[in-house]
């Protein structure tokens, strides 16, 4: 796994065996520009809703998604600092570290508000297209599936409902105005399977009742060249001075051949739940 501390301390690759598990950085070396399509990609952290930023839609905020942070070492920790926006009332850090027993990356956002506002953590992943991504349903009301909904179906068991985007065929077209799909997870997972290799994202589930206004736990955007596997934790009410902690879990792995990677597999939903510790 790669960091960049110069670019939003943005995670700028992670390979497994030769393998980009996420589409890694593309902007050459430069200024930073939000707005630039280069800037797709790697993964990075928003505050949510988006319709807070002080843009009110888009570039994402510049100290957030791209200025430089601060970086150092404690213990095993990657620890970056970033810097205010007076504008959001808000700074973020974030605080990187390894498993080795368990094979994952545990990375801690903190979002640290310096005067009162309502914010939810958000993590988008820009993947490589062409693979399946899968997670567990919570509220079907929640699921709006919009520029997906051709590719996404349900397979139901009696204890779980799972929704499949298959992406295999990278026919889903750029939506217009930034449509995705939103939905209410459960279990506190997400999925993506790409060719021979299994990418999971694991966080505190969060119930439909603390989700920022119009935003969903988990939510799926097709670009040009990579999937958006977005995440996000509770909406939260902050005073100046308090904080917002907040954990995800990645783990990457290759897929066993006994393992069938098409979208409602259930020998691939039991190898994502036994790898997400379910």
């Amino acid at each position: 796994m790669d960091v960049n501390p110069a670019i939003g301390a943005r995670v700028s690759a992670l390979r497994i065996g030769g393998t980009d598990v996420i589409k890694p950085y593309g902007c050459a070396t430069g200024a930073y520009d939000g707005t630039a399509a280069c800037n797709n990609s790697g993964s990075t952290f928003w505050t949510s809703p988006q319709n807070a930023w002080p843009s009110g839609s888009w570039p994402p905020v510049t100290s957030v998604d791209g200025a430089a942070y601060t970086p150092s070492i404690s213990g095993a920790h990657l620890v970056l600092r970033g810097s205010e926006n007076a504008a959001l009332g808000a700074s973020v850090d974030k605080d990187f570290s390894a498993d080795d027993k368990t094979c994952s990356i545990a990375l801690r956002y903190t979002i640290k508000a310096s005067k009162p506002i309502a914010a939810a953590p958000w993590e988008i992943t820009r993947v490589p297209r062409g693979g399946i991504a899968f997670f567990p349903e919570g509220e079907r009301a929640r699921l709006a599936a919009g520029p997906l909904s051709p590719y996404t179906t349900t397979t139901t068991t009696t204890t779980l409902s799972v929704i499949w985007v298959n992406d295999s065929t990278k026919a889903a077209p750029v939506p217009a105005g930034g449509a995705k799909l939103i939905a209410d997870g459960a279990g506190g997972w997400l999925a993506y399977a790409l060719h021979d290799v299994l990418f999971i994202k694991r966080f505190v589930d969060v119930p439909a009742a603390s989700f920022a206004p119009k935003e969903g736990d988990i939510e799926i955007y097709p670009g040009s060249d990579y999937l958006e596997l977005e995440v996000q934790g509770a909406y939260t009410q902050l005073n100046g001075g308090d904080s917002i902690p907040w954990t995800v879990q990645w783990r990457a792995v290759a897929i066993p051949s006994t393992v069938s990677v098409t979208a409602g597999s259930a020998t691939l939903l039991a190898f994502a739940q036994q790898q997400a510790g379910m």
